[in-house]
């Protein structure tokens, strides 16, 4: 098994991540005690000073194949028609988070750098050549939403390779994904965790629902170094102009939460029947990579509201942790819609989710609490849970969206489908993150290696049998 693992190119391997390049170099090395072999592939220099795996690419910008624009756009014509994909489509959520021009509340980029993007073929060119030559069977990263990720899951989808994301989502827990088509994937069930029993699966969901304990156990990561962090932190600030605003704008956001967002806010009616949408963040990047039918939360949230059951509400709010991140324009805008009321976000998630008839979301992990707490679903990205729960539902069509509020609305949960479902999510996800900040020592980074390793390859295993 030949294995290439993208690394996210915004890791530097210092400070916070100084651990990094022990893990991966102690993955490689259990990897290639089982027989395999895992290589890296690096597409900046960011963590190059440190690295310690031996089996190594590099991008390298300045080895341009294509010397003349003239050539590069007839390449990334090519490339567009015979892998069925678009430059952009790959490149938007890499950008949003990155771009100098980016917005605290909106996604805001200029035409000029999104129009730059004769790099992205020479990127391109070089995977497929590596993939190629070097007879590549799986092609792994972490959650990022990176343009190149994306150009090697096209890659894979074409020449019918395995292509694999990790992503830390299931409660504080690692699930892996196998991504096929845009916006089409598959969790893979390996078994990864054989300590959970079905019992444990059943005290944790009647745990969870009667005393609203936490879902999510603490992360453990480094501590802050002030030369290293903070002194960089600084440094960000002065590269992107708009994080300066915001400083000055403070006493601003302030004012509009204590006084002007109270004002449109309604009082929660726990006995009235409605669903639940919490507001996800604006210009979070992984929307754009995996809910791009439905970026525009307003449009969505509008259609919703015209389609409700008889007599049902649609209660919205912001995350207690994202309040900033929400103007009083847009939320006003959105109070005003029919049979829409905005509460605080000071109300307890659990109070919400227990009186609730349903839960809508794109793929956040409240879902997850919902059906713990005994509320259907109804979904609009892929996630953790459709396919996975018989009351897990999800739109890929709004001609439908009534007809899936109406099922939603009468629709119930049987316990036993969850104790089965949690049991199942929770042998299939992993302790280990591979979050560069997570690893405490060289001696932490040797034993998270050598489950990750084992783990990586279940996960691999599975994929060639489903």
């Amino acid at each position: 098994m030949n294995i290439l693992w993208i690394t996210n190119k915004y890791v530097e391997g210092k400070s916070l991540s100084r651990y990094y390049p022990d893990f991966l170099k102690f993955v490689e090395e259990n990897v290639d005690k089982s027989g395999n072999k895992i290589s890296f592939i690096f597409f900046s220099n960011a963590m190059v000073p440190r690295i310690k795996s031996k089996n190594n690419f590099f991008f390298d910008p300045k080895k341009i194949v294509l010397k003349n624009d003239k050539l590069i756009k007839k390449t990334a014509a090519k490339l567009e028609d015979e892998y069925q994909f678009t430059f952009k489509q790959a490149y938007f959520p890499d950008l949003i988070q990155v771009s100098k021009n980016q917005d605290f509340r909106k996604i805001h980029l200029t035409e000029k750098e999104f129009s730059s993007l004769g790099h992205l073929v020479h990127k391109f060119l070089f995977l497929e050549n590596i993939i190629d030559q070097k007879k590549l069977d799986v092609v792994f990263c972490d959650q990022s939403p990176e343009v190149e990720m994306e150009l090697a899951r096209v890659i894979c989808l074409k020449k019918k390779k395995i292509f694999l994301r990790q992503t830390e989502s299931f409660l504080g827990r690692c699930v892996f994904h196998q991504q096929f088509a845009f916006g089409k994937e598959k969790i893979v069930l390996a078994t990864l965790d054989k300590k959970i029993t079905r019992s444990f699966a059943k005290n944790f969901v009647n745990d969870f629902a009667r005393h609203n304990r936490p879902a999510y156990p603490p992360v453990e990561h480094l501590k802050a170094d002030f030369k290293e962090f903070y002194l960089q932190r600084l440094i960000h600030f002065y590269k992107y102009p708009q994080f300066i605003k915001l400083f000055f704008l403070k006493p601003y956001f302030l004012f509009e939460e204590k006084i002007l967002k109270t004002l449109i806010r309604k009082k929660f009616y726990k006995n009235r029947p409605y669903f639940f949408f919490g507001f996800h963040l604006p210009t979070e990047s992984t929307v754009s990579l995996r809910a791009l039918p439905y970026m525009n939360q307003f449009s969505l949230i509008e259609s919703i509201s015209r389609v409700l059951p008889f007599g049902y509400y649609l209660y919205v709010r912001e995350h207690p942790g994202w309040r900033k991140r929400f103007s009083f324009s847009f939320l006003k805008k959105v109070g005003a819609l029919p049979c829409v009321r905005l509460i605080s976000p000071d109300i307890p998630i659990s109070d919400i989710l227990k009186s609730s008839r349903g839960i809508l979301t794109y793929n956040a992990t409240t879902g997850i609490e919902a059906l713990m707490y005994g509320k259907p679903i109804l979904s609009f990205a892929p996630n953790l849970y459709h396919n996975l729960h018989p009351a897990a539902d999800y739109c890929s069509d709004l001609y439908n969206l009534g007809m899936q509020l109406s099922k939603l609305a009468n629709a119930s949960v049987n316990k036993k489908d969850t104790y089965e479902y949690i049991y199942k999510m929770l042998r299939s996800s992993s302790r280990v993150s591979i979050r560069a900040g997570t690893f405490l020592s060289k001696k932490d980074s040797v034993e998270k290696a050598s489950v990750f390793a084992k783990e990586l390859l279940a996960a691999i295993e599975y994929c060639e049998k489903n």
